[in-house]
């Protein structure tokens, strides 16, 4: 199922080719974030002797969810190093502005057995907590044979992606083995990550993080 799933990545990535090649052409898009989506990211991104943990959001919603959370472990768990990971543009320069030095920022790797491998090779995190259900079945994978812990943090489920989800039941439910912990918005999107195969002691609900952000003054 892996390598069915591999090789429609890549299929999808042949036919989206043409517009990435465009948009780094036409407006400068893409190029300068290539080598870090294949699976080599910054040295700043390597662990300072202190364990890491990798936070991934994908743009500039899920950042602004996470950012209480980052702070509070970089605060409360001065022991681990927190690093940010983003897929958007508008993701990854939000990140710079709000984390600063206090941690290094870069895209997420593709999700091809070599480019996760090598993203996780650089990094070597202890854990891996990942916003809002992005389920990535070869970084999943490649992260439980390293023995890192994997969190859904924030977790929702669409209508939508449900719908989506319970389409390829069987894979997405081996997908859900490789994950340590749910911790998801509701009571709705726990029952749905259950009925697509999370073992009910994996899930818990926490509400929603983008509640958690400090009122402006």
């Amino acid at each position: 199922m892996y390598f069915l799933y591999t090789l429609a990545f890549s299929l999808a990535f042949l036919i989206l080719l043409p517009y990435f090649v465009y948009q780094s052409l036409r407006r400068g898009k893409y190029a300068g974030s290539l080598k870090q989506r294949l699976g080599m990211p910054p040295a700043s991104a390597s662990s300072d002797c202190r364990p890491v943990i990798w936070v991934h959001a994908v743009s500039v919603g899920e950042f602004l969810a996470a950012k209480p959370l980052i702070d509070r472990m970089a605060s409360d768990l001065p022991a681990f190093r927190v690093v940010v990971s983003t897929t958007t543009i508008t993701g990854q320069r939000l990140a710079r502005e709000r984390i600063g030095s206090a941690g290094s920022v870069f895209y997420f790797p593709f999700d091809w057995p070599h480019s996760v491998r090598g993203a996780l090779a650089r990094i070597n995190p202890a854990c891996v907590v990942i916003m809002e259900t992005e389920l990535w079945p070869n970084f999943l994978h490649e992260c439980r044979g390293r023995g890192v812990v994997t969190v859904i943090a924030n977790g929702r489920i669409s209508d939508r992606s449900y719908a989506g989800y319970r389409r390829v039941g069987k894979f997405i439910s081996r997908v859900l083995e490789d994950v340590t912990l749910f911790v998801m918005q509701s009571e709705a999107d726990a029952l749905r990550i259950r009925a697509l195969g999370a073992a009910d002691e994996r899930v818990v609900v926490c509400g929603n993080l983008k509640f958690d952000q400090a009122a402006a003054p």
